[in-house]
């Protein structure tokens, strides 16, 4: 009996604890995300003031200046977001893993696929693999001040429809 009454006790401790502990990813979670949102939107574009996660559910709610719960994104506000999230879950859980990114920046205007090109990529994971189109990423994106510097290459891959072949051109 005397065990049992240990055991239990030690559960709702251990409860408590996993409680406190989620609570507080939670915030580092809500915290890293924002950051990054505001580095990537445009200076005083109003998307975002905080960011919520609830702890039990984790849906996640976008705040505005005046406290009010935002609406739903616009597409290009959403890629941001999702940049962000997946940021943030990399930074959070301190792993470090590979990331790919397909058609990261479709969406997005130029000011802001400037934002994602400088202050994403080279803080999104240790390795990152962008597929994008060539009206996305083009040769002026890649001679953006700062690209260079965390690229270690980029390739074209070029179809031959007389061939039916592709090709991948290494260019740096």
């Amino acid at each position: 009996k005397t065990t049992v009454s240990r055991l239990n006790s030690l559960q709702t401790v251990l409860d408590d604890f996993q409680s406190h502990l989620r609570r507080a990813r939670v915030k580092e979670l809500e915290r890293s995300i924002e950051k990054m949102l505001k580095d990537l939107a445009h200076k005083g574009s109003g998307l975002v003031d905080r960011v919520r996660i609830d702890p039990l559910n984790f849906r996640l709610t976008l705040v505005d200046r005046d406290g009010n719960e935002r609406e739903r994104p616009s597409a290009g506000e959403d890629e941001l977001l999702a940049l962000s999230m997946v940021w943030a879950l990399g930074r959070v859980s301190r792993r470090s893993l590979p990331l790919i990114i397909d058609t990261p920046l479709g969406r997005l205007d130029l000011e802001h696929r400037r934002n994602v090109l400088t202050k994403f990529y080279g803080k999104a994971a240790d390795q990152v693999v962008v597929l994008a189109t060539d009206s996305e990423i083009t040769d002026e994106g890649l001679a953006a001040p700062g690209l260079r510097s965390i690229m270690c290459g980029y390739s074209d891959v070029i179809f031959d429809e007389d061939a039916r072949t592709t090709e991948v051109v290494d260019r740096a």
